[in-house]
């Protein structure tokens, strides 16, 4: 017997490594198409298995509205949050990770989260998406700065602080909460 049945996720996304002639939801699309599509001599599980997209931009959020229970997001910002809900409408899951820091001193902050989020400043698909949040050159040392101050919070010294930051992403039910 199963303890708790029905809470197997599948989560899937594109990967960060660029595909010469393939969009992420073209090649999304097509993964969802051939997992869809074959039949198979094995019964079907009692309770079906939930899909859910790493989803960032517009198409890929489109994309998890239509073929998953949902998406996964991650370093975005509050108004991100919001957008993507928009998008995949109030009943379908919505998982964010906002990165917070456990640290009082804002100078240390912004180095650990500058740290944090350099990898992800140097990365195409990334890149691509810190755009679309509307930072137009995130290569640089200041947008660095502003991107972590903006997709992560510092200061956060109680489980109430935590709360707060969980109620102004209308991420709910689900809000991840990565400490760097």
């Amino acid at each position: 017997m199963i303890p708790h049945p029905g809470r197997h996720v599948l989560g899937l996304g594109f990967g960060g490594v660029p595909r010469p002639g393939i969009t992420p939801p073209a090649a999304m699309a097509g993964y969802l198409d051939e997992m869809d599509g074959p039949a198979t001599p094995n019964p079907l599980p009692r309770t079906p298995m939930r899909r859910i997209l790493a989803a960032y931009g517009p198409k890929m959020l489109e994309l998890a509205r239509d073929r998953s229970a949902g998406a996964l997001t991650y370093h975005v910002t509050v108004a991100h949050t919001a957008q993507a809900r928009e998008t995949l409408g109030p009943d379908a899951f919505l998982g964010v990770e906002h990165a917070v820091l456990f640290e009082s001193d804002p100078a240390r902050a912004r180095a650990a989260a500058r740290e944090h989020l350099h990898r992800y400043l140097t990365t195409p698909y990334n890149i691509a998406k810190f755009r679309r949040l509307g930072y137009a050159d995130e290569r640089s040392r200041a947008a660095a700065a502003t991107v972590s101050s903006t997709i992560s919070c510092s200061g956060v010294t109680s489980t109430r602080g935590l709360r707060n930051i969980g109620t102004k992403t209308g991420a709910q039910p689900l809000q991840g909460l990565r400490a760097l």
